[in-house]
């Protein structure tokens, strides 16, 4: 079975060449355009072959001759039927089937049936706000999941049991600022173990810095000079490591017993961020401190 369908907007050319076929080598004529980019197509024409006419003339019987020969080609290669498409209007006129049409009679013409639509079940349709309002939703459920981190960010003061802490009085000597000014000397203390021209300057410089008044200064330097007589400060001396502002990060896992202190019951891991304020190590291990300005 052979099919021989109509080709989409299928015409005819005038020819802009022609091929002598007669000798041993092919000889052409060509016609020369002047290129139209921005038709896509063939501009003005600009020159041609001496006699064109007679030649265009040859071409086109070439042509016509080698599309009855195609037109053979296709048509033989049927074995048991051939079908022609046909149109019922003027169209037909650039059908290239059309010599085959011209010896076709009434009875070997073929009904094609009208294709019947299947009745497709009618369903309710949303409006187009319910569906905009549910996919809203899905979105914005997906995003909040894509959002939610994989673990915990924690801080040590996140362990802080409140009922506890209220129990201890504090003293209101500064707030943050003063509790900075501490910590810078204690900083500078433990890593220079100045003198006490140069703990004086420090201690200057460290209360400026905050904003503190200056005459705090001997307040500041007389807590120094307290904690270099303790006896936390000789144990300090006799470290075998000591580091003061160390930054750390630790994970802890659901099944670790501080876990349930800070979050509760979840499956994901917690990262514990702080900084130690002092740390040095003894015989028996390492002495952690924390220093407190407003007890």
């Amino acid at each position: 079975m052979v099919f021989l369908a109509i080709s989409y907007n299928s015409t005819t050319h005038e020819p802009t060449y022609y091929i002598e076929r007669t000798g041993q080598e092919p000889y052409g004529h060509f016609l020369v355009y002047r290129s139209n980019t921005y038709n896509k197509g063939k501009g003005k024409r600009l020159a041609q072959p001496k006699n064109w006419e007679d030649y265009c003339q040859l071409e086109a019987s070439y042509n016509e001759a080698e599309g009855i020969r195609l037109l053979y080609v296709a048509a033989t290669r049927a074995k048991n039927l051939l079908v022609i498409s046909s149109l019922n209007h003027k169209s037909n006129k650039s059908n290239p089937w059309l010599p085959l049409l011209k010896n076709i009679r009434e009875e070997m013409n073929i009904t094609v049936p009208e294709a019947g639509l299947p009745k497709a079940e009618v369903k309710e349709k949303e409006s187009l706000l319910d569906g905009y309002k549910k996919i809203q939703k899905e979105c914005g459920q997906w995003i909040k999941d894509l959002s939610k981190s994989s673990y915990y960010e924690k801080k040590p003061t996140d362990f802080k049991d409140e009922e506890k802490h209220q129990k201890i009085a504090t003293v209101d000597v500064g707030g943050t600022a003063w509790g900075s000014a501490v910590h810078r000397i204690f900083d500078y203390l433990i890593k220079e173990d100045p003198d006490e021209q140069l703990l004086s300057l420090h201690a200057g410089k460290a209360l400026e810095k905050q904003g503190i008044s200056p005459k705090r200064k001997e307040e500041l330097v007389g807590i120094i000079r307290k904690f270099k007589k303790s006896d936390l400060y000789q144990r300090l001396k006799k470290a075998e490591l000591k580091y003061s502002e160390v930054s750390f990060t630790i994970k802890i896992e659901p099944e670790h017993p501080l876990y349930t202190e800070l979050t509760g019951q979840d499956s994901r891991p917690i990262i514990l961020s702080g900084t130690i304020d002092l740390v040095f190590k003894e015989a028996v291990g390492w002495v952690v401190i924390d220093y407190k300005t407003d007890r």
